[in-house]
């Protein structure tokens, strides 16, 4: 085979024996460089080596990697609000499959996707800054990620939960409401408010069985 050593026999002055061919130079290309020979392997290696195309899921990422980097705000408000009505839309269906599908609960949820997000994006901020400046991360790790969790479950998490009562149940029953006012509409604020607050209290004691712990993970590891 071309470039390697060939064997055969030959006479020698001083002993017989085998002798190797001398290797004989690659024919020069056209840019006067070697040129190499494609052998399988080569070809093999080569295609082997080829990146493969990306996928939908990645191209995905990368778009929305880029949108979120130029217009965070509106881009996670526009996520969130797709993926509430999604879990609505879900939900309706799985529990209550004999009835109609409900749009206005399924938007009431949507609306609050977006208010939901604007206020967590500018509170989890203010955490950050407010708490770095006491507990750096690079020194104060865990302290910092419990401080932040104790504020935000003392503070975020029952302003967060008191909002979704109020938003969802008041678009709902303004929905449902034949004569649409003013005063009905600040009398049925009132009653939503005075609903929410006494569902509050149960809903927390619940959420803080599980979510100060995922929170703990959340701001230590991400």
């Amino acid at each position: 085979m071309r470039g390697q050593h060939l064997l055969r026999r030959t006479p020698s002055l001083a002993r017989g024996g085998i002798r190797p061919l001398p290797r004989q130079p690659f024919p020069k290309g056209p840019n006067n460089n070697a040129s190499v020979p494609q052998t399988a392997s080569n070809a093999v290696r080569s295609k082997s080596s080829a990146p493969a195309p990306p996928s939908l899921f990645q191209l995905f990422l990368e778009r929305y990697n880029a949108a979120l980097n130029k217009r965070p705000l509106f881009i996670k408000a526009s996520a969130a609000s797709v993926i509430f009505f999604a879990s609505d839309s879900g939900t309706q269906r799985i529990m209550e499959p004999e009835k109609d599908f409900d749009l206005a609960r399924a938007g009431s949820g949507a609306a609050f996707g977006v208010v939901a997000t604007a206020w967590l994006h500018y509170w989890w901020g203010f955490l950050e800054v407010a708490v770095g400046k006491r507990l750096p991360t690079s020194t104060h790790r865990l302290s910092n990620t419990l401080a932040k969790v104790f504020l935000d479950q003392a503070i975020g998490a029952p302003m967060y939960i008191y909002t979704y009562f109020v938003i969802t149940n008041f678009l709902q029953d303004w929905n449902a409401t034949a004569k649409k006012t003013t005063k009905n509409a600040t009398d049925l604020l009132d009653k939503t408010c005075h609903k929410a607050a006494l569902m509050l209290p149960p809903t927390m004691m619940r959420h803080w069985t599980l979510w100060p712990a995922v929170h703990t993970f959340n701001f230590y590891y991400m």
